[in-house]
């Protein structure tokens, strides 16, 4: 990784009675460097999520349309290692430490949003135990807890790991589970916020 990466290890209890040892890394980089385009949102027609969630496709916004004129970024990886449980069924132990990582990255986009931050994450949104579109409705019924994200804007999320933190992301599947899960999201100043590079961390 290079000197500008911030790279810490972390434990966080939460509810959970046994503490949960994490890897967090920072970096900011020019949004010019995110490898993008509409076909990549084509990917999510595959996930259960398609149409089932407002902040995945076709509701998800494009990227640049989303971070309107920001030049730059923070973007943040949470890693959890999948030895966290010993659940034999490893699609639930992936979906236990994805939770967890998935959770972590929330609560610190979250963070930022209330500073006036705009925020991407990973994965479908879980700002609602039933997202609105389920029952015929198109508008967010709590949009300030809607996160989209990268990938569903058509962020390529493998390319940023890898250009960010030198990460090749490991991909589950039902008999193979990652050493690490890893969620990435990122924070792009708007009206009225610091730039990260004018000292803001």
């Amino acid at each position: 990784m290079t000197d500008d990466v911030k790279a810490e290890f972390l434990e966080y209890t939460g509810t959970s009675p046994n503490t949960l040892f994490y890897e967090r890394y920072k970096r900011v980089i020019a949004v010019s460097e995110f490898s993008y385009s509409p076909a990549n949102k084509d990917f999510c027609r595959d996930c259960d999520m398609h149409g089932r969630n407002l902040a995945c496709p076709p509701y998800s916004p494009f990227f640049p349309d989303y971070i309107a004129d920001a030049a730059e970024s923070l973007v943040i990886c949470i890693r959890v290692p999948s030895d966290r449980t010993e659940h034999p069924l490893l699609t639930e132990r992936y979906e236990i430490c994805y939770r967890e990582a998935s959770e972590l990255l929330v609560q610190e986009l979250l963070a930022y949003r209330k500073l006036g931050y705009i925020v991407a994450g990973a994965g479908a949104c879980t700002g609602c135990a039933r997202c609105a579109v389920l029952n015929s409705d198109s508008e967010c019924i709590n949009p300030q807890r809607r996160i989209y994200s990268l990938e569903s804007m058509g962020v390529n999320v493998v390319d940023l790991a890898r250009r960010c933190f030198n990460i090749e992301l490991e991909w589950s599947s039902e008999g193979y589970i990652a050493d690490f899960i890893s969620t990435i999201g990122a924070v792009f100043p708007a009206e009225g916020t610091q730039y990260f590079r004018e000292g803001f961390s």
